[in-house]
């Protein structure tokens, strides 16, 4: 499944040891994604401070986050140009006691994450990098850098990357 605004990078397993018959216990993502910010095939994730100013002043600014995810999700948001449903940019931003029922509990809102956030969710399943309005976003976990939108929010997909190595998707609870 591919999706259809941005191609899916496959990430590369990393072994700590010389026996690759298990799944390894990392991939080369961190050295792929500095890779692509120094080559300017994305953007940098956009910093906790910045989201968090430009969503208090209402500055409608382009804010640029990741969410570790399943493959199939990705690929919907990928696919709809938003957060999972239909995009609408009339979309209000979600409600603070949304966002921290989707802290509390998890599954039930897409969180994204800004620079320093998070990622391990993605660990073999798949990372977005998106681009999105600040006006969408309320604030989610702090302490994951989290910003959570309404399935509704039009975003645009800069990247999707594959890191199930080579291994079967695992299957997780999306909390994030």
């Amino acid at each position: 499944m591919q999706p259809n605004s941005a191609p899916w990078i496959k990430t590369k397993a990393v072994y700590e040891e010389d026996d690759q018959t298990k799944p390894p216990d990392d991939d080369n993502l961190d050295s792929l994604l500095q890779g692509m910010v120094s080559k300017k095939t994305i953007p940098p994730l956009t910093t906790d401070s910045v989201v968090e100013q430009a969503v208090n002043n209402h500055s409608n600014t382009e804010v640029v986050l990741c969410r570790g995810s399943s493959l199939a999700w990705i690929n919907l948001v990928a696919a709809k140009g938003s957060a999972g449903g239909e995009p609408d940019v009339k979309t209000s931003v979600a409600t603070s006691e949304a966002a921290k029922q989707q802290v509390g509990k998890g599954a039930r809102l897409p969180e994204f994450a800004a620079a320093g956030g998070n990622i391990s969710w993605s660990w073999r399943r798949g990372l977005v990098i998106v681009s999105i309005n600040s006006r969408y976003l309320t604030r989610g976990s702090r302490s994951e850098n989290g910003w959570v939108a309404l399935p509704t929010a039009p975003l645009a997909v800069l990247a999707a990357i594959d890191r199930t190595v080579g291994f079967e998707e695992l299957a997780l609870p999306n909390a994030s």
